[in-house]
């Protein structure tokens, strides 16, 4: 059996739900299961050994990038483990520490949404 509920409380239905798709404007921009997209998000921080900016050609997949202090922050929509490191230092330079957690999916879908809306985005 297959129940579509539409809902902003993402909070509230986060527990329940296997599956995730995000439309916009009724086009279907992606549709994956929820335990799949939340391995694939995640949110960045990275520690510099000197004062962080943001990379002119930072990677697509890196949205709501930010940078205070030696801090670089964002989230990554196709994260992945494997070699990170060096993939950071070849965009950002030398890497003190890196931080990647899990976000809850209210966060994705405000990522996505600002990304799709300001950039045209398509995840």
């Amino acid at each position: 059996m297959t129940v579509l509920i539409s809902s902003h409380e993402l909070a509230e239905i986060e527990e329940i739900t296997t599956h995730v798709a995000f439309l916009d404007r009724g086009a279907l921009l992606f549709q994956e299961e929820k335990a799949d997209l939340k391995a694939r998000v995640r949110a960045v921080q990275v520690t510099l050994e000197s004062e962080a900016c943001v990379p002119a050609m930072a990677p697509q997949q890196w949205l709501d990038i930010r940078a205070k202090g030696n801090v670089l922050s964002f989230m990554d929509i196709q994260y992945s483990e494997g070699n990170l490191a060096a993939r950071l230092a070849a965009v950002v330079g030398v890497v003190r520490h890196v931080e990647a957690r899990p976000v809850a999916l209210r966060s994705v879908y405000t990522t996505l949404a600002r990304a799709v809306r300001d950039e045209g985005v398509q995840k």
